[in-house]
């Protein structure tokens, strides 16, 4: 990457990923900005925000949404093969009692995973994710603390010459 222009190491994604609780899903979306260090090692971070669907109501809940911020790091192994570490915070929600008001809590995650990249376009790459949470406080334990993500990678291109 050495002599390699800022607008060909930088990249700009969007991630998505699935959690599943007894009557509620969660969607995660991750808009990201990430910069290549070297051919194999990239760095980024960006904006998380939780959308709710309640099952029992088939509706989404955003009264008290669940946001915040994510950093990341890859390091490409084996062709289109990356070990992935992922650390975010969230501010959710957490409820004291009836009549007492909504108090904000940052619970913070460790990922540590496998990310597959494969080409969609001249600019435009597609990753899978498979991370394991390391959240301690997680209470259904396995499969929930393995996290399954897709997402999408832009590049501005090359300088024209």
């Amino acid at each position: 990457m050495k002599g390699k222009p800022f607008r060909e190491r930088v990249r700009f994604g969007l991630n998505s990923g699935l959690k599943a609780r007894r009557d509620t899903i969660g969607v995660d979306l991750f808009p990201n900005v990430s910069y290549k260090l070297t051919g194999r090692v990239e760095l980024g971070g960006g904006f998380n925000y939780r959308l709710v669907w309640l099952d029992r109501s088939s509706s989404f809940q955003q009264k008290n949404p669940a946001w915040g911020f994510n950093m990341f790091g890859t390091f490409k192994t084996y062709k289109s093969v990356s070990m992935r570490l992922e650390a975010d915070a969230f501010s959710t929600a957490r409820f004291g009692g009836v009549g007492e008001p909504v108090k904000r809590e940052w619970q913070w995650n460790w990922y540590l995973g496998a990310q597959t990249s494969y080409n969609i376009s001249k600019n435009c790459q597609g990753n899978v994710q498979m991370l394991y949470n390391f959240q301690k406080r997680i209470t259904d334990s396995f499969p929930e603390q393995l996290v399954i993500r897709i997402g999408f990678q832009w590049k501005l291109g090359e300088t024209p010459r």
